[in-house]
């Protein structure tokens, strides 16, 4: 089995004001830290928390924040560090003033903290609060995802249903609209969705051939009509262009006769074009004699002196120009004209065109012709149109009918996947609260024995996600609230037994279980078969530690368990500023009364008033077991005296047994202890408890020491039978025949006195 924490170290965190050290024996299962109000518990006991669960709680209140209020009064959050070794491996700890940070990543050990708040919210907080107050015990947060995933996809299947359905109605009225406009009511039928599927069913591949050979026939007689259009530019381009041509040549011919032989012009520019491009020529190719640079500057004077032929020249040449490029382009008008014209001839087989001309009667009974292939296209488009609005709003209906009907079914699907979800949910939630309420009713019955209560009860609301409602029983009433009926010290130990069920459920044998001053109104009956129920149950976890004020629960071990093998004692002194958290380990009385027995020089009236007191502990834990008979007080407090002489009447009948447990199942019986002899020894030296030990009188000194010494060694040997020397409690739990402690060490006999 893991061990608990074995140390924990607090450095200016909180109440730790100086360095505060804790360590903790692993091989005792409970810690009861004892402390009055303000000695340091919950300073101890939220480091724990830090640590573990990386909150602070009783630091959870309005108006407190972590960052300022973390620290010791004086010093800042980065201050504070905490180390906490459990099992072997140990955590430092700091704050950043938003989260804990560690050393390493390895896991915190699992700590599971009950303080008042929240013992009072397990019991009495709304039912919402309530199941938040116990849903990180059980454990279906992976399970809820899911749920809720499948609920919001039945909610979008939902929508998207009722949004398929609605274009389904509206594709069903729009072929019906349309079945009303193209049918008679004669020839209608009653059927809209029989007709639309007849009408998509039909073959339109001629309608559409139709409409491809009319549009092809159309757009070859547009571009027939735009390639005429573009001939006729070209021809009234062309005509243009010999007409500029004719004027030039006029004009060259005028500037010629004016000057001279315009043919002179035309050899004199050349002659300066050729030596230009033979600028190595030495002499005039023709004399031979003239130095090419003097025969340049004479022809450019030449020229120069006729000018005005020259331009008249240069503007027959572009004139000349002008026209070829004007015809060139006439010419591939008329050819294209006459390509794109055979094209409409080969489009409109069926029809005999004439050969190309410029006849007025011709375009214009083309015109005729291509308004009828209009009217023709256009028709067939609409019937092709209509086929394809039917067949479009046809499928429509069908493919929406399909949707619909598949969103219908998945909606139902879904839903009934979420009804599974959500049913083994609350089927595996009511398994567990039924386990955590059967074991939590057995818990209550080990403190509230032969009580008219429990039966106690928890189940999640049937319509609510995480609604938790408890139940109990009162006087043979069950299904009661317990809140209406229950004492608050009832209520307390149930919010309690409520507690350790879910821990153990939770974590089993691996958690630490932290109580921090969880009861107030508990009365010392009870509070001792919480000490006995706590000192069983302790093996269930890792480590269980007891913070508390109330003194009469330290009491409860330090004064009615005899060995010191399962509970370690602390106690907190008082805080200083200065000082801070001080603690020493307390002891045990019957360790005490043997340390009195041995001390030098004896100590007559300590040794006597403890072992007095211890007597009346023993005493009185026999007497109720065995119902003895005790004169009615009001305060019910007894005399040792009125003890011894109430269980005197029974000690002839008890007998101590020892049976270790061996591994068998049947414990040999190793050592019997008859209680008559060592009470009757007791009771005759009973007086030395008042005369030495209670009371200040001159008889007392009287009595010799051995006689305090027998005393004392007489109720340690009483002590020592009944407390089993190894869980350290005496014999109470009923069982067949006798009485045994928690660990059934240590049985008590009998279990009933005629």
């Amino acid at each position: 089995m893991a061990k608990g924490i074995e140390k924990l170290v607090l450095q200016r965190f909180r109440g730790a004001t100086t360095s505060t050290v804790l360590e903790f024996d692993p091989k005792k299962m409970v810690v009861m830290l004892f402390g009055e109000n303000g000695t340091g518990k919950s300073t101890i006991i939220d480091a724990i928390d830090l640590v573990c669960n990386g909150s602070a709680g009783s630091l959870h209140r309005p108006s407190v924040s972590m960052k300022e209020h973390l620290p010791s009064l004086g010093a800042t959050v980065g201050d504070v560090s905490i180390s906490l070794t459990c099992d072997g491996t140990t955590w430092n700890a700091t704050h950043d003033g938003k989260q804990v940070r560690f050393d390493h990543e390895e896991p915190t050990p699992v700590a599971h903290i009950l303080r008042r708040n929240q013992l009072l919210q397990l019991i009495d907080a709304e039912p919402a609060k309530k199941y938040e107050g116990i849903e990180h015990f059980i454990d279906v947060g992976g399970v809820e995802t899911s749920e809720n995933a499948l609920k919001s996809a039945c909610d979008e299947t939902r929508k998207r249903s009722a949004s398929t359905s609605r274009l389904q109605v509206e594709a069903e009225d729009a072929l019906h609209d349309l079945w009303h406009a193209e049918t008679d009511e004669a020839a209608r039928g009653n059927d809209a969705t029989g007709w639309a599927a007849a009408k998509a069913g039909a073959d339109i591949t001629a309608l559409t051939q139709e409409v491809a050979a009319l549009g092809a026939r159309l757009n070859a007689l547009e571009n027939v009509k735009a390639a005429q259009e573009a001939f006729s530019n070209a021809q009234i381009r062309e005509n243009e262009a010999a007409t500029e041509m004719g004027n030039a040549q006029a004009a060259l011919v005028d500037a010629a006769t004016d000057i001279g032989d315009g043919a002179l012009v035309e050899l004199l520019q050349s002659a300066r074009d050729w030596l230009f491009s033979q600028s190595e020529a030495a002499h005039c190719p023709v004399c031979e004699q003239v130095a090419p640079a003097a025969l340049q500057n004479r022809i450019e004077q030449r020229l120069a002196s006729l000018q005005t032929l020259q331009r008249a020249n240069n503007a027959v040449n572009r004139a000349r120009n002008q026209h070829e490029a004007a015809s060139s382009t006439r010419l591939a008008a008329q050819n294209r004209l006459y390509a794109l014209w055979n094209k409409l001839r080969e489009t409109a087989s069926e029809i005999v065109l004439p050969e190309m001309s410029d006849d007025d009667e011709m375009w214009a009974s083309l015109h005729a012709q291509s308004v009828q292939w209009q009217e023709r296209h256009d028709e067939t488009q609409r019937d092709i149109n209509q086929f394809n609005a039917i067949r479009q709003l046809h499928e429509r209906v069908l493919k929406t009918r399909i949707e619909a009907a598949e969103s219908v079914a998945l909606e139902r699907r879904l839903k009934q996947a979420y009804e599974v979800v959500r049913e083994q949910r609350h089927a595996y939630t009511k398994a567990i609260l039924d386990a955590i309420s059967t074991e939590c009713d057995r818990l209550y019955a080990l403190i509230h024995p032969q009580e008219t209560v429990g039966k106690f009860s928890l189940f999640l609301h049937e319509k609510r996600r995480a609604s938790l409602n408890q139940t109990a029983s009162f006087q043979g009433h069950d299904g009661i609230v317990p809140q209406a009926y229950f004492s608050e010290s009832h209520l307390d130990t149930l919010g309690f037994c409520l507690f350790l069920a879910l821990a153990k459920h939770q974590s089993g044998e691996d958690a630490v279980i932290v109580l921090d001053d969880v009861f107030t109104s508990v009365d010392s009956r009870h509070l001792r078969r919480i000490v006995e129920l706590l000192s069983q149950e302790a093996n269930s976890f890792r480590q269980v530690i007891i913070a508390t004020h109330y003194r009469n629960w330290r009491d409860q071990y330090r004064y009615l368990s005899g060995s010191t093998n399962v509970v370690e004692l602390m106690e907190l002194h008082s805080w200083s500023l200065n000082g801070g958290v001080r603690k020493t380990n307390s002891t045990y009385a019957m360790d005490d009364l043997r340390n009195h027995l041995q001390a030098e020089p004896l100590n007559r009236q300590a040794l006597a008033s403890l072992a007095g007191v211890l007597m009346e502990a023993a005493l009185d834990h026999l007497a109720l077991l065995y119902r003895c008979g005790l004169p009615r007080c009001a305060e019910g407090n007894y005399t040792l005296g009125e003890l011894s002489d109430a269980v005197n009447k029974v000690s002839k009948h008890l007998q101590v047994e020892h049976a270790p447990d061996n591994g068998n199942k049947a414990r040999v019986v190793t050592a019997a202890t008859a209680l008559k002899p060592i009470l009757d020894d007791i009771k005759s030296l009973t007086f030395i408890r008042n005369q030495v030990g209670g009371h200040f009188n001159l008889s007392g000194a009287d009595i010799c020491d051995d006689d305090v010494r027998e005393f004392a060694q007489k109720s340690l040997t009483l002590l020592e039978a009944l407390a089993c020397p190894e869980c350290g409690v005496p014999a109470s739990k009923a069982k067949d025949d006798f009485f045994k402690c928690n660990c059934g060490h240590t049985r008590l006999k009998p279990l009933k006195i005629a």
